[in-house]
Parts: C-alpha cells; sequence; structure tokens
C-alpha cells in the first residue's frame, strides 16, 4: 500500500465519499486493512474497508444502482420536481415562500423507501397536509389528482382588508362555491374584495318575457 493511500486511512473519520459518511474506525477488526463505520446517504449503516472507500470500490450501500434503476421512474419524476418546486424563488407557492423539503429527503432513496411505505402508486400525487408546511414524512401524503386539487383550493391562504383566511373558508362565508373563488383567483387573477363578489343573476325569467313579446 503507498504511503497516501496509508495516509488517507489513518484519517477517515468525519470524510464523505462519494455517498458514505465514515463515523469513526472499527476496532478489533482488522482482516484485510482498516474496517470503518460508515452511514450511507439513504440512512443504511455499514462496516466498509477503508481501501475500498478510498479507491471507490465501494460508493454506497448499493442504492446508487437503486437510484440509476429508478431514474426514469413516475416516483422520481415526482422527487425531482417537488425539488425543482423548493429552489425555485420566484414561486409564489413554494420557493418563493419558504417551502423546503426535509433534509432527510435530499437523498432519492429515503423518499423513494417513505413513499412505497406510504401507498404510493403511479395514480397519486403528493399533498402536503399542512399548505403552509414543508415537504417532510409527517407533512406529505399520496392523493389523487381530484384531491389534490381541491386540497389546493381549500386551503389557499387569501387576505382580503388586512384579514388572512383560507379561500374554502371566504367562500363558504359569502355564499359563493370554492371553485368561484379559486377560478377568480387562480384564472382571472382578482384580488381583495373581488374574489368574494356575489355572482350576477342573469335574470332568466325577464330575458323569457322579452323573448315572448317579440315573437
Amino acid at each position: 500500500m503507498n504511503w497516501v493511500i496509508r495516509l488517507k486511512l489513518n484519517d477517515l473519520a468525519g470524510r464523505k465519499i462519494n455517498n458514505w459518511t465514515v463515523v469513526e474506525r472499527v476496532e478489533g477488526r482488522n482482516s484485510g486493512g482498516a474496517w470503518w463505520f460508515c452511514k450511507c446517504e439513504c440512512g443504511t449503516t455499514r462496516e466498509v474497508l477503508g481501501t475500498n472507500i478510498i479507491r471507490g470500490r465501494s460508493k454506497s450501500c448499493g442504492c446508487i444502482n437503486k437510484t440509476h434503476l429508478m431514474n426514469r421512474s413516475r416516483l422520481f419524476y415526482t422527487y425531482y420536481a417537488m425539488k425543482k418546486r423548493c429552489k425555485d424563488t420566484s414561486s409564489s407557492r413554494y420557493g418563493g415562500r419558504g417551502i423546503t423539503y426535509c433534509e432527510e429527503w435530499e437523498s432519492f432513496i429515503p423518499f423513494m423507501n417513505w413513499a412505497l411505505a406510504n401507498g404510493y402508486n403511479d395514480e397519486l400525487q403528493i399533498d402536503r397536509i399542512d399548505y403552509d408546511g414543508n415537504y417532510e414524512p409527517s407533512n406529505c401524503r399520496w392523493v389523487t389528482s381530484k384531491e389534490n386539487n381541491n386540497n389546493r383550493c381549500n386551503n389557499v391562504p387569501i387576505e382580503i382588508n388586512g384579514v388572512k383566511k383560507n379561500l374554502s373558508t371566504w367562500a363558504e362565508e359569502y355564499g359563493l362555491s370554492v371553485q368561484t373563488v379559486w377560478r377568480r383567483y387562480n384564472k382571472l387573477g382578482k384580488t381583495g374584495m373581488d374574489l368574494i363578489k356575489p355572482v350576477k343573476k342573469t335574470g332568466g325569467s325577464q330575458n323569457c318575457a322579452i323573448k315572448a313579446k317579440v315573437s
């Protein structure tokens, strides 16, 4: 073993090499060289031979290969899109208002493990339970597209005349449907009192009378 590798092997504790974070040397195990207790990005812990870490023979617990196999899956796209939204500081719904994801989900494998253990399938979408909360295991669930749209509409915080309430609360108080207020807010860009104006009635009976008179 050359002196460079020997020097490196004497000081691996605390270093991050590929997906491994080296925690401490394993005492009493010298078979083949120095062994180190390591933690992978996905959370798996394992004793790894130091020379394998330095030379890149061992880069992870095997999760790198899993990620490679999954990187074209719908779940990986969901994960990628989640991180992209959170990092977009121009987004008023996500990164621009401080919405982020937990440290645990910096790596795909822990996210994948959580998803598969909590009912994920390719027909579902990720949803935050608390609209103002972050993406993390305690605040996320898998829902249908329809449920996600309803949750998004209902939980949007809207401020009118200095008072902030959820969109669904404003709609209920002013006798409007959630869909009407959501359309004004999301599609038409309305704000303030324009969001909760009464819906204009068309006066159907009067129009019918006019049509009958013309006939």
